[in-house]
């Protein structure tokens, strides 16, 4: 079953890369729902209405601080 996440801070950033520095390529505004595609230690990748980006699991709800989902 898919795991849904809540963007918890206003115009969060979705980069192309799990990497600081990497190109934005959507932004979701607080309170946004998302599905979890995977995630790695600091970084989960997301699919919020049908765009993709890796964001940062401190401005998600929902993973875990140390939960790795492949």
């Amino acid at each position: 079953s898919a795991r849904t996440v809540l963007v918890v801070q206003d115009m969060a950033e979705f980069l192309n890369r799990p990497e600081p520095g990497a190109p934005v390529v959507f932004q979701a505004e607080y309170g946004v729902l998302g599905r979890v595609l995977e995630c790695s230690l600091d970084w989960c990748r997301i699919a919020v209405e049908g765009q993709r980006g890796w964001v940062r699991k401190t401005s998600i709800w929902g993973v875990g601080a140390d939960e790795i989902i492949e």
